[in-house]
């Protein structure tokens, strides 16, 4: 079974102020690193 998550940050950025910190892709490639490592 294949689940789709599709995320959107307009609403918490029109509803709450929030903004990411990090870009998608600077995110992916913390997580690859930090398994290369801790694996």
């Amino acid at each position: 079974e294949v689940f789709k998550i599709y995320l959107k940050a307009e609403k918490a950025r029109e509803e709450l102020g929030w903004e990411p910190r990090v870009s998608l892709e600077e995110g992916l490639k913390a997580t690859v690193e930090y398994f290369r490592h801790n694996l």
